[in-house]
Order: structure tokens, then C-alpha cells, then sequence
């Protein structure tokens, strides 16, 4: 590993004016982690003066990118591909462009896997109290959409083994069915036997042989009171429309879907492009985010060394807008032994806070080894840079717009102007030659 190590050749980026910015990716000689968290308000230039310029910049390391603005993904594009990198995009936000896809399902390997999909799906439904605040109801979703998605993956419905056949089943347990009486029905036999004809109980005669804990959630769901199934399906369904809407399952659709093996080989970049509006988009990416830090982990595992054969940096752009991570806080904390580095976007500690908690948020921000600060009007955020800083309260809270603070661990915090991109030579040359076409 040492002398792999040593033949490597690493990625600097430029992350402020000042020449002391310029870090490098290689973790055996900095002895720090490549976690970088960029903090700073609405338009404080977080994704033009750091983000854009790491994407301009790579030359070594594959990288996945998650952008609610087009334009970079287009100039950078031209730019890697001119390097000799493999480009490959999701575009959630004109899923009609999209030549890629991206299914949760086909990357569930194990009951594992599939456990985290159900439980990552309910919990990125915002409506969680529509049949009350009572947990009841969103375990017992997830209770419920945990054997349909473990029989579509495992291959016994005969429709298909994609996210696409389990939406299917949902949406027609949904739909009003004309054999159901009305719900006031007080005949309570003839509704269970309503249920029991149900297409997706009809598809679920095999659940008795197949999977024995499965049917026994379902056999307690179709004999359930009509007020407690109908609970249970208004909180499923509600996630469900939220995460998996119009542009999502369009997504599903394409033909094409990406491999996360390709980020094994050298020279790959992955874009998600997603509406900064439509927030199912950030609900679908956190189940990416899941997924993907999961598999880079698994290929680390597979590999000779325990460590990926490419450094793979991950770039978040508003990464604090969408749903919490299962256990990131725990995963950031061992990405550098993996080779897996994360670039956080936060338009303040309190919004990262709001999503994870106040301590996981502490313990995300304290496995970044970089801060940059780039100015803002959260208080708190404020302070905890005014005591990083070492400097008044009042000065931090006016820092002139177009500054920044620059902290890295082990070295002096550093006041400067954070990086122009319009002045940089790869993006001009980007801009001319996209002005050529």
C-alpha cells in the first residue's frame, strides 16, 4: 500500500486567493482527511469559487457531482472529457435529457440493503404526522413496504425485479378498487374478503411459500380494521407521491442505469443535476447518497488492498436541503481509509444541525479537517468561527462581502478572498469554447 501510495499522483485544489489554500488530496503526506465543509449564506459564492474550481481542476481522482445548477456541469464537462474522463449524468431535473437512470432497487444486494431502502424511503416523506404523530404508523408502513420490495427484488413477481414493478403494486393498492365495499361498511367478513381478491394480494399467494415473515405482514394487514389499513396506506402513499414523483419515475425508466462499479475505474465522473425547487429531488438523492457511499465502501472491501483503486471525491452541493444520511456520521469518519473524500455545501452549522441533530452535525463537522467560511447571517455559525478564528464576535459578523475564512487543521487559520473563477484560466478557455459552438 505504501508504495502504491507513493506512486500516486494526487489532485490540489485551489480553495481561496491566498497561495497557502492550494491543498493537496494526498492523505500520506498531509497525515489529514480531504472532508471539506463550505459554509456560507445564499450567494456567498460557495459553488463558483470552490466547487466549480475542483471540477475544473481534477486530474487524477474520479469525482460524483451533485448540482441544482446546470451551466458548471456543461463547462466542466468539456473540459474533463478533453482530459480523457468518462462523463456520465443523471439529470433529474429534465429527466427526458437523462441518458442515464438510477434504480435503488437494482443496487440492494441483501435483507440488509433492502431493510435500509424501506426505512430511507419513509423517512424522506415530509407528511409524516398525516395519521398522527403516533411512530406507529410510519413503522407500520415501513413494516408493510418492506415485503413488497423483498418480493419484487428477490424475482417473485412475475412483472419485473425494478423499483418500477413495486411503485406499480403500490399504485394499485392505492387506487379505489370496485370490489372494496364503502368504509363504513360494518360487515368486517366481507370486507377482509374484499381485500383478499386485491391484484396485489393475488400476486402476493406466493409470499406463503417464499417468504413466511412477509405474509404474515400482510395477512395482518388485509384483516386489519378499514381506519387502520387506510392509516397505514395514507403514510406510505404520502412518501411514496413525495420521493417517487413524475421526473423520478422517469428516471426509473431509462433503459440505461448507472453502474457504480464505473467508479472503480480511472478517470470517471458521475453529475446528478437536480431541481433547487423541487424537493423530491433531494429526498430521491439522499437515497442515492446512501447507496453510493455504501457501494464505495463494498469495493474498498472487495479490493486487495481494503482501499479503492481511485481516490473518488464526492462534491454536495446544498447539502443540508434534502434528508439525513443513515449513519454518515459514522461513515464520514472512516471515508479518508477508504480513499472517499466529501465536500460539504451548508448555508450555515444550523442548518446541518437542524437535519442530523446537533451532535451528529458536531461530529460530521469535526471529521472535516478543512472549513471554509465564507460569511453568513447565522449566529451561532457566527460564533463557533469567531472562537475558531480567535477573533471578535463583531468582526467575524462584518466580514466584508467576496472574504474568507480559511481553516485547516494543524495550521494557522488563514483571512483572504476567496478564489475568482472568472479569472481562471481553465474556466476561460471552457467559456470560449463554449461561446465557439
Amino acid at each position: 500500500m505504501e508504495k502504491q501510495a507513493a506512486e500516486e499522483k494526487y489532485d490540489a485544489f485551489i480553495l481561496g486567493q491566498d497561495k497557502r489554500c492550494v491543498v493537496s488530496m494526498d492523505c500520506h503526506k498531509t497525515q489529514l482527511n480531504n472532508n471539506i465543509v463550505v459554509v456560507g449564506g445564499s450567494d456567498s459564492g460557495k459553488t463558483t469559487s470552490v466547487v466549480d474550481p475542483m471540477l475544473l481542476h481534477l486530474q487524477h481522482s474520479n469525482a460524483i457531482g451533485v448540482f441544482t445548477k446546470g451551466g458548471i456541469i456543461e463547462d466542466a464537462s468539456r473540459v474533463l472529457k478533453k482530459r480523457g474522463y468518462k462523463v456520465f449524468l443523471i439529470n433529474f431535473a429534465e429527466p427526458e435529457k437523462s441518458v442515464f437512470g438510477y434504480d435503488p432497487l437494482l443496487h440492494c444486494k441483501g435483507e440488509a440493503d433492502i431493510k435500509a431502502l424501506a426505512h430511507s424511503i419513509i423517512c424522506a416523506g415530509e407528511n409524516k404526522g398525516i395519521a398522527g404523530k403516533d411512530p406507529f404508523w410510519e413503522n407500520s408502513a415501513e413494516n408493510l413496504l418492506l415485503p413488497i420490495l423483498r418480493f419484487v427484488q428477490r424475482g417473485h413477481y412475475e412483472g419485473g425485479r425494478s423499483m418500477r414493478e413495486v411503485l406499480y403494486l403500490l399504485d394499485h393498492l392505492s387506487d379505489p378498487d370496485p370490489c372494496l365495499p364503502d368504509e363504513d361498511c360494518q360487515d368486517k367478513q366481507a370486507l377482509m374478503e374484499a381485500k383478499l381478491l386485491h391484484p396485489l394480494h393475488m400476486a402476493f399467494r406466493k409470499l406463503a411459500r417464499v417468504d413466511r415473515v412477509g405474509n404474515s405482514v400482510w395477512q395482518s394487514f388485509v384483516s386489519m380494521a378499514p381506519n387502520t389499513s387506510s392509516g397505514i396506506l395514507a403514510t406510505l402513499q404520502a412518501a411514496i407521491q413525495q420521493v417517487f414523483t413524475a421526473d423520478v419515475r422517469k428516471i426509473l425508466q431509462q433503459q440505461k442505469q448507472f453502474d457504480f462499479m464505473e467508479l472503480s475505474r480511472a478517470h470517471v465522473v458521475l453529475f446528478l443535476y437536480m431541481s433547487p425547487v423541487n424537493m423530491a429531488h433531494h429526498r430521491y438523492v439522499s437515497l442515492f447518497y446512501q447507496q453510493v457511499f455504501k457501494e464505495l465502501f463494498e469495493m474498498a472491501e472487495r479490493s486487495q488492498d481494503k482501499v479503492l483503486p481511485h481516490p473518488v471525491q464526492v462534491l454536495c452541493d446544498d447539502f443540508a436541503t434534502g434528508c439525513p444520511i443513515p449513519d454518515f456520521p459514522h461513515l464520514i469518519s472512516i471515508f479518508r481509509e477508504k480513499r472517499i473524500a466529501v465536500t460539504m455545501l451548508l448555508q450555515s452549522e444550523t442548518q446541518l444541525a437542524s437535519l442530523y441533530g446537533k451532535m451528529d452535525a458536531a461530529t460530521i463537522i469535526n471529521n472535516c479537517d478543512t472549513y471554509l467560511y465564507l460569511g453568513g447571517m447565522d449566529l451561532d455559525t457566527i460564533q463557533h468561527i469567531a472562537t475558531r478564528m480567535d477573533r471578535p464576535y463583531f468582526e467575524i459578523q462584518n466580514m466584508p462581502i467576496g472574504k474568507e475564512y480559511f481553516i485547516r487543521r494543524g495550521g494557522k487559520p488563514i483571512a483572504t478572498t476567496r478564489y475568482d473563477l472568472f479569472q481562471d484560466p481553465v474556466y476561460l478557455q471552457a467559456v470560449r469554447g463554449r461561446a465557439r459552438r
